[in-house]
């Protein structure tokens, strides 16, 4: 994992590197354009871009990898994966049952440690430019690309509609989590109905 808080953070990848180019463009999208001249940028409250490599995920798991001795990010950023996981499982589920006029359900990730609220207290991150994922959630809604894509998967990331994760794929494991998610909201629904 690579971590760009400034331009000159660039040097830490090669002109090569297959992602130099738009890491470059992201570097210049969200850090050279709200750099004040003669000021410098301030990666704590502004943000920074992280470039995770195929490396930095566990494939079994779905959880990036850190580069120290702790094989994965914190536990609360474990939990958080999971309940992406499950949601996108979730999504898929639920927009292969629909049928005839049911809206479109896709699962969506807006991008990757953008800097909401959840980011910068929960995980002490100051995060990309929340506007990334405001952008294509817009683009969700309003373009015909995703009228069609029920069940599917974007990856803003990536700019494209990719693979879910192989345990959003399993039928058993996508079973389970839809039990979970169901005697969850039936345990909240019944406390709900029983406060005053």
């Amino acid at each position: 994992m690579i971590t760009f808080k400034s331009t000159e953070d660039l040097n830490k990848l090669s002109p090569d590197d297959p992602a130099y180019a738009t890491v470059k463009e992201l570097v210049d999208q969200l850090i050279t354009a709200y750099t004040t001249p003669g000021q410098p940028y301030d990666h704590e409250s502004d943000g920074y871009t992280l470039l995770i490599s195929e490396g930095d995920v566990d494939r079994t798991t779905g959880c990036v990898n850190t580069c120290s001795s702790t094989p994965r990010l914190s536990d609360e950023l474990e939990a958080y994966a999971q309940s992406k996981l499950a949601i996108t499982a979730w999504s898929r589920v639920m927009a292969l049952s629909s049928k005839g006029d049911s809206p479109a359900i896709i699962a969506v990730n807006p991008g990757s440690l953008l800097g909401t609220k959840m980011m910068k207290e929960g995980f002490g991150m100051a995060g990309s430019d929340i506007r990334i994922g405001a952008v294509m959630l817009i683009r969700a809604v309003l373009s015909d690309e995703f009228a069609t894509a029920s069940g599917k998967y974007f990856d803003n990331d990536s700019g494209r509609f990719a693979s879910h994760h192989p345990d959003a794929m399993d039928p058993e494991k996508s079973e389970g989590i839809m039990h979970a998610i169901e005697a969850v909201l039936a345990e909240t629904l019944e406390s709900y109905k029983k406060s005053p």
